[in-house]
């Protein structure tokens, strides 16, 4: 069983990094309208929620995750939201920087979401009196509009969660719908992964098989 969780939980940790790579592209060329930011920001969370879920996942088959910056049996919340900062620590906020924010760095350690200078960051907070972190971002104006239709998402990670094998298997089945080997094939032949691949991010080490030639 321990083989299965850990063969499951490597491949899950390839097919989150080919997203990676999608947002590092989207971030680097993406058009500038503001459509175009308010999807980049919403990917923007959800790969910050899967990098997170990803490498606290290898806490079960590894020591240290995330590039060496989180030691799993010390982890906390807060040393969790640092590692994670770190991580991401080269990508910016696609509307650029807020009126109260130092710079467009785009992952904060805490801070708002639900006000319209929040607009493009996605904030890290401590949720209280749980072992959970809160991630939110919004991701246009106006962000709290005051009724059910805010323009705001959040999510909650449990920095302790226990792996659950028939729950592992599941989450797989929904990231791999479709032909993975020909998702694969398709992001090798694409010249802006290629170029991406080449980039100095610490984390995109992608085994032999899935780098192009």
């Amino acid at each position: 069983m321990r083989f299965l969780i850990t063969k499951l939980i490597e491949f899950m940790i390839v097919v989150g990094i080919i997203g990676t790579i999608s947002v590092l592209g989207l971030n680097m060329y993406q058009n500038v309208s503001g459509g175009a930011k308010s999807n980049s920001v919403k990917t923007n969370h959800n790969t910050v929620v899967q990098y997170l879920t990803l490498e606290l996942m290898r806490c079960n088959i590894s020591p240290t995750v995330m590039d060496g910056n989180l030691i799993c049996k010390e982890r906390t919340k807060d040393s969790v939201m640092e590692a994670a900062i770190n991580a991401f620590q080269h990508l910016k906020n696609p509307f650029g920087k807020g009126d109260d924010d130092l710079d467009d760095t785009l992952i904060t350690y805490g801070g708002t979401y639900t006000e319209d200078y929040d607009v493009g960051y996605v904030r890290l907070n401590q949720y209280e009196n749980s072992n959970e972190i809160e991630i939110g971002s919004c991701y246009a104006i106006k962000c709290d509009s005051g009724d059910e239709d805010n323009n705001y998402a959040v999510s909650y990670i449990n920095i302790y969660d226990e792996i659950d094998a028939n729950n592992l298997q599941g989450q797989l089945k929904e990231l791999t719908q479709g032909n993975l080997s020909e998702k694969i094939e398709e992001l090798q032949k694409d010249s802006l992964t290629k170029k991406l691949l080449k980039l100095p991010k610490k984390f995109l080490n992608l085994p032999k098989q899935f780098l192009p030639e």
